[in-house]
Parts: structure tokens; C-alpha cells; sequence
């Protein structure tokens, strides 16, 4: 315990020092509330970077890094995200760096890390290094910085380095932040909707565990990205009601059909799909524009007529939270009906070695579908 104790000590000690060292890289030309501001700001931009991280980047380069982020946060006004995209030079910028900077300053929401993440790399970018303080910021009315305040607004400053690009390909990285930041605007804008389309597919399962698992399916479990109908009126060839990121739009181009539907799968095929259950989780033929750089998840739920035609698929589309894989089968509604059925198939049980092997590979969801 003492040695940990010694070494917690020595770490703090250390990262003091670099924070003290970091300051007195800053230029000489701030004045005393400029220093003052980011006397407050640079720990707190640091803070969850691990001190063996800040040790292989040169002092001048993280005083760069700490003020240029600043002074693109402190005059934010009212736009709901500022991003810059450029190449650090000594002459310019008084720091450098061998990546090209991606810095953006947004009010604080969720996916947006992990968006931008997926949307460098289905750029063909790689990702070096990201920092990602979330800050609690006061300002005045002009969107001017005041100070780091507890009840201020949530502010996400995200410092990204990517291989280096030229100045001619930069225009291409600012128009794709942009774009991930109006479908999240979009997803965040219906996002209700869609959670009230999901809750009434629970409400009309009549199978109890389908109406569990896909009640089971809240923010912890699944990100509702849109929504979408399709109806046996116009053969299921033409999207109904569409929500989120499905719809077209000012800001949205919107899916059809082939982005929303697995390939090949026209009504011949939902009809078969739907054959033993009303209700089928799949991949759509779309990759999910945020998140992750993989096809959406889909789920889709058949109603009938009273002469039990096929008269509407209602879809969801969304993505499966990373970390499912680690979750207990038994803690999944329908899954584990399903696991029970199969180790009870294989004449073993669910505590016996066999039967547990069988369940081992089935905890979390599966990426084919469930039919």
C-alpha cells in the first residue's frame, strides 16, 4: 500500500511539474487574465491523458496543442461546433507537428468521438492521437470564454492527429465533420419517435420474450439511428415515415430501400423471413454513417391482416452498443430462450461443462439473423 501511495505521489508531483513547464512555454506575449484562463484550462485539458502519453510529446509542442484549442474555444459564439484542420508549423503556429491537427470545439453529446473516429478512417486516415476533455464552460452572451465553471455548459474540445495531408485535401476532412455533426443533429432530433416505433413493436409482440428483448433494447443496449415502414400498397418497394437517418432532408440525403434492406431481400424473401417469427434482427445494407465503420442493425417487425397477409415490415434502424459480446446470455430476453433450446437439443445441461461451452460463443448478440 505505501509503495502505491509513494508512487500516486510521484506521478501527481510529476504532472504538476509538467503542467508548470507546459506554462512557461507559452508565449510571452499573453497578458495577465490570458495566462489566468489558461492556468485553469491547460490541467484540466490534460487531465484524463495518461502522464507516460504527455512524456513523449515535447513540452513546446503540448503548450501548441493546449493553446491553439483555446483560442478556438474562447471565441465559440453561437456556433454549435467549430472545427480547424491544419498542418503546425514553428513560423506559424509557434509549435509542430508531423500530423495533420484536427481540432473542433461542440457542445458535448454523445457518439461524437467515436463518429469522428469512424468517419477519418472511412477516409482512409489513420488515427495517432486523440484527446478528448469535456469541460464545463461559462461564457457571456456573445459566446465570449469566461471561465471553467461546475454549472457552466458541457463542452466537448476534440484534438485529433492524422497523417499528414496537404492543405488541397483538408477541405474534404471539414466537410466530413460537418456532416457527422448534422446526422447526429438529425438522430438527436427524432430520436423520441423512433423510441416510441420501438416501444410499439414491443406493445404489439404477442410473444413475451420478443416484447421483452425488444424493450430490452433502451440507450444502454442499442443507438435508434431512424425509422422507417414499408407496405405491401407499393409491393414493400418505397419507404413510409421515414425517421432519423433514413429520411431525406436538408441535411440528409436519406436510405431507399436497397440501403435499408439486406441484399436480396425483396418480398418473396420477407415473406420467408417472417415465416416463424414476427419479429428479425439483421444487418441493413447500409453502413452506419456514425458510431462505427459497419453495417446498421435492423429490426424489423411484420404485421398481418386478418386473413394473416403480410401488410407492413416496421424497421428500426440503429447499431448494437460495443460490449454486448460480454453480456451473460441469460441476461438477453429471447437469446437465452434460444440457448436453453439448443443446449437442451444437445441432451446436456445450461450449469454441466458441454452446455456451457455451447452458450459461451452465443452470449451478446449475434451479427447474423435471429430466425
Amino acid at each position: 500500500m505505501a509503495d502505491t501511495q509513494i508512487e500516486t505521489t510521484d506521478a501527481s508531483l510529476n504532472r504538476l511539474a509538467l503542467i508548470e513547464a507546459i506554462m512557461e512555454a507559452l508565449p510571452r506575449s499573453l497578458d495577465a487574465s490570458q495566462r489566468a484562463q489558461l492556468a485553469e484550462f491547460i490541467p484540466a485539458y490534460f487531465k484524463q491523458v495518461p502522464g507516460e502519453e504527455l512524456a513523449q510529446i515535447g513540452v513546446d509542442d503540448l503548450a501548441g496543442t493546449a493553446l491553439a484549442h483555446w483560442q478556438l474555444a474562447r471565441t465559440q459564439g453561437d456556433e454549435t461546433h467549430r472545427p480547424e484542420v491544419y498542418n503546425p508549423s514553428f513560423d506559424k503556429h509557434g509549435w509542430h507537428s508531423a500530423h495533420t491537427i484536427i481540432q473542433i470545439v461542440a457542445r458535448d453529446q454523445p457518439w461524437l468521438v467515436s463518429s469522428m473516429h469512424a468517419t477519418l478512417e472511412r477516409l482512409g486516415h489513420s488515427v495517432h492521437r486523440i484527446i478528448h476533455p469535456v469541460l464545463s464552460v461559462e461564457r457571456v452572451a456573445d459566446g465570449q470564454w469566461v471561465r471553467l465553471a461546475e454549472t457552466g455548459q458541457k463542452e466537448s474540445l476534440i484534438h485529433i492527429e492524422i497523417d499528414a495531408v496537404t492543405p488541397e485535401d483538408q477541405p474534404e476532412i471539414r466537410q466530413a465533420i460537418d456532416e457527422v455533426f448534422k446526422t447526429l443533429a438529425v438522430i438527436r432530433r427524432d430520436s423520441a419517435d423512433v423510441r416510441t416505433q420501438l416501444d410499439a413493436i414491443a406493445d404489439s409482440l404477442d410473444n413475451s420474450e420478443q416484447a421483452q428483448f425488444v424493450r430490452w433494447l433502451d440507450e444502454r443496449q442499442f443507438a435508434c439511428l431512424g425509422y422507417a415502414q414499408l407496405q405491401v400498397v407499393d409491393d414493400f418497394t418505397t419507404l413510409h415515415d421515414p425517421a432519423g437517418i433514413v429520411k431525406s432532408g436538408e441535411q440528409l440525403d436519406g436510405w431507399n430501400t436497397a440501403d435499408l434492406m439486406p441484399h436480396g431481400l425483396d418480398r418473396a424473401d420477407l415473406e420467408k423471413a417472417f415465416a416463424e417469427s414476427a419479429l428479425v434482427v439483421c444487418k441493413a445494407g447500409h453502413v452506419s454513417p456514425v458510431i462505427r465503420n459497419e453495417p446498421a442493425d435492423l429490426i424489423m417487425h411484420a404485421q398481418y391482416d386478418a386473413q394473416g397477409q403480410l401488410t407492413q415490415v416496421d424497421c428500426v434502424v440503429g447499431l448494437f452498443i460495443t460490449g454486448l459480446q460480454n453480456e451473460a446470455v441469460s441476461s438477453i430476453p429471447w437469446m437465452r430462450e434460444r440457448v436453453e433450446r439448443v443446449i437442451g437439443a444437445s441432451g446436456t445441461t445450461t450449469e454441466s461443462h458441454d452446455g456451457k461451452a455451447i452458450a459461451a460463443p452465443l452470449c451478446g448478440l449475434p451479427r447474423a439473423m435471429l430466425m
